[in-house]
């Protein structure tokens, strides 16, 4: 007679917590470190991208920032208009009536600007120098508030003896687009435009641009037309509001 088998005994996994927690901080970690690495890759991503952008707009060559958008001045290296001046401290006249000169100097001013307060004692030093060797100096006042009694302050204070202008309407500055109210541009007695930039270098002050090129200029050597961005603030234009096409 056959002996009764035992039905097998199941066996009872042991069941332990502090293993499962250790796995599940584990997960948790591997989880949390990747959500780092890729929040990083994204940051520098989005850093190179808005680096670009900045680059792009505002024309950074080198490193050298810019305070405001520097376009390429439609009249750059080309005939500037025949501008007609009202200078606060003389009389009318047009940039065609200039005789005998071997370049032309036009500055922006702006007297709340504190690059162009740093420019003042310089432009007034280039005048000196260079007004007798056939330089005509002409300093643009760009600024909008409180325009006459800040341009009178600002012309009292350096004693520029070339002719100040009150550019009320913008018309200079939109001739040359001029962007910034650092910026000096110089022309040729046939009124071509060959620089455009900072007076100096803005960082070391050791590259004096203006300088160099009106020595030059008065020497009778041939100038390369050169553009280069300019710190300082930008200058502001009223928005003129469109007329809305649609019909009610």
């Amino acid at each position: 007679m056959a002996l009764p088998v035992a039905p097998p005994q199941l066996v009872q996994p042991i069941y332990n917590f502090s293993d499962t927690v250790q796995t599940l901080t584990g997960f948790v970690k591997f989880i949390i470190l990747k959500v780092m690495k890729l929040t990083l890759v994204l940051k520098i991503f989005f850093l190179f991208l808005t680096s670009c952008m900045i680059i792009n707009r505002y024309k950074i060559p080198g490193g050298h920032l810019s305070s405001n958008p520097i376009k390429t001045s439609p009249s750059f290296n080309q005939i500037v208009d025949d501008l007609s001046f009202f200078p606060i401290n003389g009389s009318r006249f047009r940039l065609s009536e200039l005789k005998n000169i071997k370049a032309i100097v036009i500055a922006m001013r702006e007297k709340s600007c504190p690059l162009s307060e740093k420019y003042g004692p310089r432009l007034l030093s280039l005048e000196k120098e260079y007004s007798e060797k056939g330089v005509q100096f002409i300093y643009n006042y760009v600024g909008r508030a409180k325009a006459e009694q800040n341009a009178g302050k600002d012309l009292k204070k350096f004693n520029f003896k070339g002719p100040y202008v009150i550019d009320s309407r913008q018309k200079t500055i939109n001739v040359l687009n001029a962007q910034t109210t650092g910026e000096v541009f110089i022309l040729t007695p046939e009124r071509r435009m060959i620089y455009r930039g900072p007076l100096d270098d803005p960082l070391t002050s050791k590259k004096h641009y203006v300088s160099d090129i009106l020595s030059a200029l008065v020497s009778g050597k041939r100038i390369e037309p050169k553009e280069l961005p300019t710190p300082g603030r930008f200058i502001s234009r009223p928005v003129i509001k469109k007329k809305s096409s649609l019909k009610m």
